[in-house]
């Protein structure tokens, strides 16, 4: 959390927030990693919400799964430290200690990883996160879409300032 604070705080306010879970403690940050131009960026995920069912994939948003899994949010992507500080391997696996809402939630994560890590699907997330931001870092991406994205040059330029 300190990291995100950290990013939305002192350079880009659009780097999303972590959430409160159904058991009210804080539930991870979960992300797709990848390396774009030499700088490890999380792709935001997020759960299945009403409003999806009226969105259509675009350049910078998709369904996973047509909505049911959720949904990526590339437009809110952002460069993170590679640092076992700042980020972790989540368990998604079942435990008799979980509660019910986090059954379910792990459930969910649990199908979310297996949507990505078919090898079309990974195929079109690196695409459409490469497009994305080789159309923002050029200045030709609609300005409309661009005013939804985080500023992936001033977090790129900044986000090291981090203190670990």
């Amino acid at each position: 959390m300190e990291y995100t604070d950290f990013l939305r705080n002192t350079i880009e306010s659009k780097v999303p927030l972590e959430h409160m879970g159904s058991d009210n403690l804080p539930r991870p940050f979960i992300g797709i990693l990848i390396m774009n131009n030499e700088h490890l960026f999380v792709i935001p995920l997020t759960s299945p919400k009403a409003k999806h069912a009226r969105m259509s994939n675009s350049l910078d948003f998709h369904k996973i799964n047509g909505g049911e899994y959720g949904a990526i949010n590339f437009n809110n992507m952002f460069p993170i430290i590679n640092d076992d500080r700042i980020y972790q391997i989540i368990d998604t696996g079942y435990n008799s200690d979980c509660s019910e809402a986090e059954l379910q939630y792990r459930n969910l994560v649990r199908n979310q990883l297996t949507w990505l890590n078919l090898s079309h699907n990974k195929a079109l997330v690196l695409r459409k996160a490469e497009n994305l931001y080789n159309l923002y870092i050029s200045g030709e991406l609609d300005r409309k879409v661009k005013r939804r994205c985080c500023n992936f040059m001033k977090l790129q330029e900044e986000y090291m300032n981090f203190q670990l």
